[in-house]
This record gives C-alpha cells, sequence and structure tokens, in this order.
C-alpha cells in the first residue's frame, strides 16, 4: 500500500487536533488572542510562530515528545527556517536523537555530575553544600573554601554547563528577532549545544515528560510526509501550539495571550478557516 494514504490521515487527525487546540485557545482568551501589534513592528505573525515552533522542537528533543525521524526534523526546522525569512542559506541537518538525555545528563566531572544528578531528583534551590559534597565525593570544607555558599556552587557548575556549549553567546532570547532564531535552531544542528540546552532545562526544572495535548498531537506528527509542502505547514502550526501550551512558564518576551494576528496565521497554516 502507498506512503500517502497514511500520511494523509496523519495530517487529517493532527489537523483536527490543531482546530481543538485553537478553540480552546479562544475558549480561554476570549476570541482566540488579543488585538493589536506585537511590541515591535518588525515582529510580524510569521516570525511568531517560526519562534514558537522552535521552542517546541528544543522542549521536545528534551522531554522526547517527537519520534521523528532525522529526515522529519531536518525538514522541519528547514522550513521554519524559510518560513520565518531567517538569515541561513543552508539547509539544516537535525539530528536530536543521536544521544540519550540519559547520557546528556551524566558527565566525567564529579561536580557537574554530581548537580545533574541531583536536578533530576529535586529543584536546585532546596539544594545545601552537605547535599553537593556528598553526591560528588568532594568534602563541604572543600566546597565552601572553594566557591563559598550553596548559591555560588551552583553558579559555577551553571556556568561551566553553559560554556561548554556557548562561546560566549548565551542562548536565552529575551526578545524576538531573525537572528538569535536562527542561532537557535542551528543549535539544533550541535550535539555539545543540545547537550548544554538539556541540561540547562534539567536545573530549571522543566519536567523530562511533555504535557498530554503535546504527547497527543505529537503522534499524529510523527505520520506527516516531509516532502508534502501543505504537511510541514501544518506542522509549523501545531508546534507553535506545542511552544505556547507546553512550557510550564512562557517565556518573558511573549505576552499572556497570543495576538490575534498569530491566531490567524496558525488557522491559515492548517488550512482551518477563520471564525
Amino acid at each position: 500500500m502507498p506512503i500517502f494514504p497514511f500520511s494523509f490521515l496523519a495530517a487529517e487527525r493532527l489537523r483536527r487536533q490543531v482546530r481543538r487546540a485553537l478553540r480552546d485557545l479562544a475558549t480561554t482568551s476570549g476570541d482566540g488572542g488579543q488585538d493589536g501589534a506585537p511590541e515591535s513592528e518588525a515582529v510580524g505573525p510569521r516570525l511568531w510562530v517560526a519562534s514558537l515552533a522552535g521552542e517546541a522542537l528544543w522542549l521536545g528533543s528534551y522531554q522526547g515528545a517527537y519520534d521523528l525521524s532525522d529526515a522529519q526534523w531536518s525538514a522541519i526546522a528547514t522550513h521554519l527556517s524559510g518560513y520565518g525569512n531567517l538569515p541561513l542559506l543552508r539547509p539544516l541537518d537535525v539530528r536530536p536523537a543521536q544521544r540519550t538525555n540519559d547520557a546528556r545528563l551524566r558527565d566525567e566531572r564529579p561536580l557537574v555530575n554530581a548537580v545533574l544528578q541531583l536536578s533530576q531528583r529535586r529543584r536546585l534551590d532546596t539544594l545545601t553544600v552537605a547535599d553537593v559534597a556528598a553526591a560528588s565525593g568532594c568534602s563541604a570544607t572543600y566546597l565552601r573554601t572553594t566557591f563559598g555558599d550553596i548559591d555560588q556552587v551552583l553558579v559555577a557548575v551553571v556556568r561551566e554547563v553553559h560554556d561548554d556549549g556557548f562561546a560566549g553567546v548565551s542562548p536565552l532570547r529575551l526578545h524576538l528577532d531573525r537572528r538569535t532564531l536562527a542561532m537557535s535552531l542551528q543549535g539544533l544542528e550541535d550535539e555539545r549545544v543540545i547537550t548544554a540546552i538539556h541540561r540547562l532545562y534539567a536545573f530549571a526544572d522543566v519536567p523530562p515528560t511533555p504535557r498530554p495535548g503535546v504527547r497527543a498531537r505529537a503522534g499524529a506528527l510523527r505520520g506527516l510526509n516531509p516532502r508534502y509542502f501543505d504537511h510541514l505547514e501544518l506542522a509549523t502550526a501545531a508546534l507553535a501550539i506545542d511552544g505556547w501550551q507546553g512550557p510550564r512558564v512562557v517565556p518573558a518576551f511573549y505576552p499572556q495571550v497570543l495576538p490575534h494576528a498569530v491566531v490567524l496565521e496558525l488557522r491559515r497554516l492548517a488550512r482551518l478557516r477563520a471564525s
């Protein structure tokens, strides 16, 4: 049997899920989004959507939400680059599943490894010098002499993890622009960056498993065929919704309610009539 019918059914299922998610969004926000322009006139609906979808790819790579093939990962990331008019002039080669998170959250450095392991069971703000000392094999006296209090120990570890993946460039996006979004998507090609981001997620107490709505859409997303443009557009809409609904805390540069123009763009991508 040809592949097309299966991918067609997956697309229809995902389209229904996107329609339902947008209906729920409209219910919770009144009219499906707030009126008015985004904070910067340079940030149009397409950049908002591309940014939210990028958030979903990163969070999904950490949570194992999307069991996509390398070809699907790469096609979706490359499509986001073109869709968002980002300054990337080549296809992206994305393979976030080449290592497990179990491997990424382990380190040969005793102190880094200790904080990584502890962060999977407890919030960092509950740790003490004694906890880190016991987990790392270092003495509490050594840690206090070298770093000071527990806050300074954790700052040193987080800075070390950050510097493993980033050479003088912060992965944190404090506003929306094409350059930083392009850098974010390019990071999905680099195992060092992926490992650093996943470790920072662990330190930030990001849940290791996706929310139910994200998991449900991921099942249909896996069935899409990346050779079809309309499937890539539908995937963009679904991922943008995941990027909005998936995180526990929405990044500060997004408003509390999506602009109405962004919701309309999501409907357009999913081939849904505006209502």
